[in-house]
């Protein structure tokens, strides 16, 4: 029985069948949940893991025109990123998390201690990028945007 499952999982028929992102990965259903689990790539240097917003193979197929594009020109949205991170994020940390006797950092420091947890993509487009700062009282927050419109908020 584990075998025959196993093989209709792998059929390109199969709605919910591995797709692989040449370059970078595979894409396996998540039995669990109607999704896909993240590939790990390089995102300017950290190893980030890539989320497709998708319930079919063919979704997640159609998505990777929202990955592909993000990474191909990384560095200008990860200066994006930052310019959104900094403009909305760095207000919510000095309201929200930081403690009164941690240290004021500027908003080029506070970007530094962040890291990209996760990104989600989806086919229109739209994405989100989940940032996470260990050493910034644990602040989690998520800057979401879209292709054509750039970053259009920033949420904790």
């Amino acid at each position: 029985m584990k075998r025959l499952l196993a093989s209709f999982f792998r059929r390109s028929d199969n709605p919910r069948a591995p797709v692989e992102w040449p370059g970078h990965g595979t894409f396996k259903p998540n039995r669990r949940c109607r999704s896909y689990w993240g590939v790990e790539v390089d995102w300017c240097g950290s190893q980030t893991k890539f989320y497709p917003e998708a319930e079919t193979a063919q979704g997640v197929q159609d998505a990777l025109t929202t990955a592909d594009t993000l990474l191909d020109s990384s560095d200008q949205w990860h200066a994006r990123l930052k310019e959104a991170c900094i403009e909305d994020g760095y207000q919510i940390w000095r309201e929200d998390y930081r403690d009164e006797e941690d240290a004021d950092l500027s908003p080029d420091q506070w970007w530094d201690e962040l890291s990209v947890f996760f990104v989600d993509f989806d086919t229109d487009g739209q994405f989100s990028f989940v940032m996470f700062g260990a050493d910034l009282g644990g602040m989690k927050f998520e800057a979401r945007g879209d292709l054509s419109a750039g970053f259009t908020c920033v949420t904790d």
